[in-house]
């Protein structure tokens, strides 16, 4: 409370000066310069970040574009370059496959495949940047693959043209992570011509799906049936109307016409792929009036093998080989007790006993040893497999079966009779071909009066070679199969574990390309019969099957095939040869050639008769012939992104 009264207290209040007008407006201003400096920097720096995000955005468009660029540049080289390598790979002669003879021309699928893969491999190993002046270029890269698939084979008189398309996926990359993708698809007709001169080769039948040194004309129609592999007749091949004929490989033969059997009877001859309803299918094409095919001389002596798992002194010899004292000094059965000439019957190896322990001969200086088995007189054979390693032989004669395991994994051959057991250290061996590779040369010394596997499962182990024979019949009862079929068998099949492309019927699969299981049957002196234990009932047989005699042998009465009871449909993955056509009671007969013996240089059944083979020059070019067609591009197609 104010006291008026108080002393200080004058009577006038105290009054601050007052300031003008004016001043007071501009106190009210302070700070704008600073508020107007922070937007004005505000917006330089906006202004700032907008030209750093939109050069920063222009480089990165830029090297983006850049990018997609190079990868582009980079797939399309990869594709020219595997199209490059494609048609180098046809236009070489030297890629034909291991065997190609001008009677014998690889199948088109087969050959396909195996130039697939050839190719992938080979573009495997390209890059952009290593050579000359490309290593200073911009960095870029392609994975390129190549699928080829044939077309129908179309014959001429001296050429045949393998009618191919390719598919080429490539895909480019440059140094980020933008990649380009090329598709192209063209085709390449690749001209296959008989040239002049020719070179002497020696091959083994087994090259053969099919082989008969006589096939007369008009003399009876082939079973109808999928013929596999390359197909050989001396005369001409006789078609009837019964059923179709598939022929997926070229077609040879000796005549100038077919014989055709049409179903209004009687026999008609003809130049032309078809004769009124008979029309076989020949998609490797045929070839007509080539040069003859020369029988075996025998060139191993496959009795002698047994001893010695060469089978080479004997060539040519034509007195007693091996002599008696060959084969008294190497032989013995179960019982130690050796062969001697007057012995009628049991089952033989050549081995020898130090000390109690017994081993199958080996000679370390010339480099053999035992080759398999010997049978003294006929028998009957069951053919079986034991583990994941084991050959099991079962010889029969009489109340007597002795069985023969073979073992490569223990190294040991057993031999049983059923009260006695005898184990041999080491296992028959092709001493021609390989010192290691286990090989077995059974040999009968007298007709097969049954041959068969088991009665279920196979008769053939991975990787076991065997080769049968007999001097006389071998009749063929039951299934004999491999464990592992080295083609397919139907056409839906895949050949790579990956999904999900089916390949042909009897494509080599590449898994089991190099895997060694093998059987040859083989008589010089008898015929081959099938006979099912019941009639009409199907059979397979996966074996090369001989029934051949040496140059020279003209008994009309052998080297054929047979039939016993009738046979439904008989399915042999392999292949056939024989001296002379013949009548069987046979429904259908499939050949699925295993496509092996001429994949692999030298693959065939240990000690296989062979013969001497006039190999044409021959040459493979594209586009060689007029109206065959050029090398074209059908399909392009550019996308972004990779696989």
């Amino acid at each position: 409370m104010r006291d008026e009264h108080h002393p200080s207290y004058s009577g006038q209040r105290s009054v601050l000066p007052s300031l003008p007008a004016h001043h007071c407006r501009r106190c009210s201003e302070r700070g704008v310069a600073l508020v107007i400096t922070l937007l004005l920097l505000f917006l330089l720096s906006v202004v700032g970040l907008a030209a750093v995000l939109t050069t920063s955005s222009d480089v990165l468009i830029n090297g983006y574009y850049r990018n997609y660029r190079g990868s582009f540049y980079a797939a399309d080289s990869g594709a020219t370059v595997a199209r490059e390598v494609v048609y180098n790979y046809f236009n070489n002669a030297s890629n034909l496959p291991a065997g190609t003879t001008w009677t014998s021309l690889p199948n088109a699928s087969s050959w396909g495949a195996s130039a697939q893969t050839t190719i992938n491999s080979a573009l495997s190993s390209y890059s952009l940047n290593s050579y000359g002046q490309a290593t200073h270029s911009w960095p870029g890269s392609f994975t390129a693959t190549v699928t080829i698939a044939a077309g129908t084979v179309t014959s001429y008189s001296t050429s045949y043209v393998y009618p191919y398309t390719y598919t080429i996926t490539s895909v480019g990359k440059a140094q980020g992570s933008e990649a380009a993708t090329i598709v192209e698809q063209g085709s390449i007709p690749v001209t296959l011509s008989e040239g002049s001169g020719t070179t002497q080769t020696t091959t083994s039948f087994a090259a053969f799906g099919a082989f008969i040194d006589s096939f007369s004309a008009c003399s009876a129609p082939l079973v109808p049936g999928y013929l596999t592999g390359p197909m050989y007749a001396y005369g001409e091949w006789n078609f009837g109307s019964s059923g179709t004929y598939t022929f997926t490989d070229p077609v040879s033969q000796t005549d100038s016409k077919f014989s055709y059997w049409p179903s209004n009877g009687g026999c008609s001859q003809s130049s032309q792929p078809k004769y009124g309803s008979v029309v076989p299918s020949f998609q490797s094409g045929y070839n007509l009036s080539t040069s003859a095919i020369a029988l075996p001389s025998n060139d191993f002596s496959q009795k002698e093998a047994v001893i010695d798992g060469l089978g080479t002194a004997c060539s040519g010899v034509t007195t007693t080989c091996p002599t008696t004292a060959q084969m008294n000094a190497a032989l013995k059965n179960i019982s130690g007790t050796a062969w001697t000439s007057s012995t009628t019957s049991g089952v033989f190896l050549p081995y020898t006993c130090t000390s109690g322990v017994c081993a199958l001969n080996y000679d370390s200086t010339s480099g053999s040893g035992a080759g398999g088995i010997y049978v003294e007189g006929g028998a009957s054979v069951t053919l079986s497999t034991s583990g994941s390693y084991a050959q099991v032989i079962a010889v029969k004669q009489g109340s007597t079966t002795t069985t023969i395991t073979i073992n490569p994994n223990t190294g040991t051959t057993t031999v049983s009779n059923g009260t006695t057991t005898l184990t041999l250290s080491g296992v028959p061996h092709n001493y021609v071909t390989s010192s290691t590779q286990e090989a077995a040369m059974l040999y009968v010394d007298g007709a097969i009066s049954s041959l068969s596997g088991p009665s279920s499962g196979a008769a053939i182990q991975d990787n076991s070679e065997l080769t049968v024979v007999a001097n006389g019949n071998i009749t063929v009862t039951g299934n004999i199969t491999y464990k592992t079929d080295p083609v397919t068998t139907s056409a839906n099949q895949y050949v790579n574990s990956t999904c999900c492309t089916s390949s042909p019927i009897d494509t080599l699969i590449p898994a089991y390309q190099n895997m060694n299981q093998v059987l040859g049957i083989f008589t010089s002196t008898g015929n081959f019969i099938l006979s099912p234990t019941t009639n009409g009932a199907n059979i397979e047989v996966d074996a090369s099957i001989a029934m051949i005699s040496q140059a020279g042998v003209t008994n009309s009465n052998i080297g054929h095939m047979a039939t016993g009871n009738s046979v439904g449909t008989f399915t042999n993955i392999g292949g056939r040869i024989e001296n002379r056509a013949h009548s069987v009671s046979m429904n259908k007969s499939n050949v699925l050639f295993d496509r092996r013996f001429t994949a692999r240089s030298g693959f065939a059944p240990p000690w296989f008769p062979s013969t001497s083979v006039a190999q044409d020059v021959i040459s493979s070019t594209i586009a060689a012939l007029p109206g065959a067609g050029t090398p074209s591009r059908t399909f392009w197609l550019y996308t972004t992104g990779g696989q």
